[in-house]
C-alpha cells in the first residue's frame, strides 16, 4: 500500500504531516491544494494519490527505486498499450521500420558502457540511412563535464540477429541543445539541468519494446540527479501516438516523405519530441508485469 511508503518516508525525514504538506506544496504545482486531511487519508490507506502523484512523491523523497512496488490498479491503461503495440507489431514493415531483423523468441541483451569503433560506425550509418541524420557519434562516446552517462543496449536473437537497440546519453542541456540544433537545423535553447537524449532506438517486437522501457527506467535511476526531460524521435505513427498521449512537445521534424509520421497535413521520416520524465514514468508504458517480461531476456555486460 503506497500510504505506508509515504508515512515511512515522512518519518525517516523527520517531518510532521503539516511539515510534509508545506514541503511538497512547493515541490510541484500538482500538490498546491494538498492538505493534512488528504495526506492522512493517503497514509491510512483510505484513499491514494494518482500514479503520477505517487511517482512525484518518490522523486521528492529520492526513492524512485520503489517505483517497482507501485501496483497496476487501472488495468485499462495496460490494455490500451497492449492494443497499440499489437497493432504496431502484427505486420511486417518496410526497411525504414525494420532495418535489420524480424521478431524472434529468444533474446540476449548486451550493454556497452563505451562504444567500440565498429559500433560507432554502424549506428552513424544507421542514422544516416534510416533517419537521414548525419551525426558524429565520437562526440558522445566519453564521460566528461557535459556527459554523465553513455549507454548502448543491443538485443540479439538466439542465432545472433540484431533485433533492437537503445543508444542514449544523459548530459547537460547545453550539450544536448547543441546536438539537437544540428539535427533539426535550427537553434534550440534548453533550460539549465540535464536530460536523457535517446540518440536512436528500435524494437522488433512488443516484448523488446516493453523491456527497453525498463532499461530507460534503470538508466534514469543510475545517475545522481534525475533528468527532468527526455528527448526521443518517433519514426512511425504508433510511436508518435504514444508520445502525443503524454502531451510531449514537438521539438523538430525530419524530411517530408510520402509514407512517414503524420503531422498535420504532411508526413515526415521522424518527429523529435521532448517529454517530461515524470509524465513518461506515469504513463501506461510503465504499467508492466516485470517478472514475466524479464524471463524472456538474458542480460550481458560487454567488455570493450
Amino acid at each position: 500500500m503506497f500510504g505506508k511508503h509515504i508515512k515511512r518516508f515522512r518519518e525517516k525525514a523527520g517531518f510532521t504531516q503539516a511539515q510534509l504538506v508545506a514541503q511538497i506544496q512547493t515541490h510541484h504545482e500538482m500538490f498546491s491544494a494538498l492538505d493534512e486531511i488528504t495526506l492522512s487519508r493517503w497514509e491510512n490507506g483510505h484513499t491514494k494519490p494518482s500514479r503520477k502523484k505517487q511517482i512525484a512523491l518518490l522523486i521528492f523523497f529520492d526513492a524512485l527505486n520503489d517505483i517497482r512496488d507501485l501496483t497496476v490498479d487501472d488495468i485499462k491503461y495496460a490494455g490500451k498499450l497492449s492494443k497499440i503495440l499489437e497493432k504496431r507489431y502484427k505486420n511486417l514493415f518496410s526497411k525504414s521500420e525494420v532495418p535489420y531483423a524480424l521478431p524472434s523468441s529468444k533474446v540476449t541483451v548486451t550493454f556497452y558502457e563505451k562504444l567500440p569503433e565498429e559500433k560507432l560506425n554502424f549506428y552513424a550509418n544507421y542514422l544516416e540511412e534510416v533517419n537521414s541524420i548525419k551525426l558524429n557519434l565520437t562526440n558522445f562516446n566519453c564521460m566528461n563535464e557535459n556527459i554523465e552517462k553513455v549507454g548502448l543496449y543491443e538485443f540479439h536473437s538466439s542465432n545472433n540477429v540484431l533485433m533492437g537497440h537503445l543508444l542514449f546519453i544523459i548530459a547537460k542541456n547545453n550539450f544536448i541543445a547543441d546536438s539537437l540544433s544540428k539535427i533539426v537545423q535550427e537553434k534550440i535553447s534548453l533550460e539549465e539541468g540535464s536530460s536523457l537524449y535517446i540518440i536512436t532506438t528500435y524494437s522488433a517486437s512488443k516484448e523488446i519494446y516493453i523491456y527497453r522501457n525498463l532499461l530507460i527506467l534503470d538508466s534514469l535511476m543510475s545517475v545522481s540527479e534525475l533528468p527532468k526531460s527526455i528527448y526521443i524521435r518517433a519514426g512511425n505513427d504508433s510511436g508518435a501516438s504514444i508520445l502525443d498521449t503524454l502531451e510531449a512537445e514537438i521539438v523538430g521534424k525530419g524530411l517530408k516523405i510520402d509514407n512517414g509520421v503524420k503531422l498535420y497535413n504532411h508526413q515526415y521520416n521522424w518527429i523529435l519530441y521532448k517529454v517530461s520524465t515524470l509524465d513518461l514514468l506515469s504513463a501506461k508504458e510503465f504499467y508492466i508485469d516485470e517478472e514475466s517480461i524479464e524471463q524472456e531476456f538474458i542480460f550481458n555486460n560487454a567488455t570493450v
